[in-house]
């Protein structure tokens, strides 16, 4: 997938950049690990080493593809650590819920401040990211 994707945005680097976030979040679920890049460079540089053929492949390239490819695993991991970060505090936050509430309580009160319209609400739909004054209270 990352591959293809550096491909096909080549000269679009927010494009770049978002896919290379989705591919962090799905490669927390794959389980990825910094070391396996150094194993999947190989492979990348070989199998396009020979599909260009021994005459044709230059060492100039192969820098090109091992700056790429290190960059772009170097932000996947980011990536993949702020998801780890992220969805660890999510459990945190679930878990002090279910203490306090019961499943029909929350999904209620949950209904109700989406229904709301509230300021919040619309800029979470918008994708921007405001700061909620009951955060402070944590």
């Amino acid at each position: 997938d990352m591959l293809s994707t550096l491909v096909s945005f080549h000269g679009e680097a927010a494009r770049v950049e978002e896919q290379i976030n989705w591919l962090g979040i799905r490669h927390v679920h794959y389980a990825a690990k910094r070391q396996h890049t150094s194993v999947m460079q190989e492979v990348l540089l070989t199998t396009l080493a020979r599909a260009v053929g021994a005459d044709d492949w230059t060492e100039e390239m192969e820098k090109a593809w091992i700056d790429l490819w290190q960059n772009s695993c170097n932000k996947l991991f980011t990536v993949m650590e702020q998801a780890e970060q992220h969805g660890q505090r999510v459990i945190q936050l679930w878990d002090r819920v279910q203490a306090r509430t019961t499943k029909l309580q929350f999904g209620s009160a949950l209904r109700k401040a989406l229904l709301s319209g509230t300021e919040w609400v619309q800029s979470l739909s918008l994708g921007k990211q405001t700061h909620k004054p009951e955060d402070d209270d944590e």
